[in-house]
């Protein structure tokens, strides 16, 4: 079935089980934080030139890096501009997707059947 363009979506640390949740407060920050289901930890994906955006239901701002270099372990955090990303199934779980280079960075992202586009 693959990511539907439009549609609310939770994205899921395959290894913590933690979901990416924007801050509530400043709304800057990115963690992984216990499933809530809080716009805050919805993120909605568009196509845009054969990557992936991924914009925050509750804040309308996007996934991003801090920083401007992608090095292992770079932090995630949220960008007023889109930020492309390289999404590709895994190949023994179909849920599973992983993001960047060579899958160093794994995410999972579960569609979420209540916050269904209308």
């Amino acid at each position: 079935m693959g990511i539907i363009p439009g549609r609310s979506y939770r994205i899921v640390n395959v290894k913590a089980g933690k979901v990416i949740d924007l801050s509530g407060t400043e709304g800057h920050s990115i963690t992984g934080w216990e499933w809530k289901g809080g716009d805050n930890q919805k993120w909605i994906p568009e196509r845009q030139d054969g990557l992936w955006t991924f914009r925050n239901k509750d804040k309308g701002s996007f996934l991003g890096i801090a920083g401007i270099q992608v090095d292992f372990g770079t932090r995630l955090a949220a960008s007023d501009f889109p930020v492309q990303w390289d999404i590709v199934p895994e190949e023994r779980d179909i849920s599973i997707y992983r993001s960047g280079d060579g899958g160093r960075q794994i995410i999972r992202i579960g569609a979420l059947k209540k916050c269904k586009s209308i």
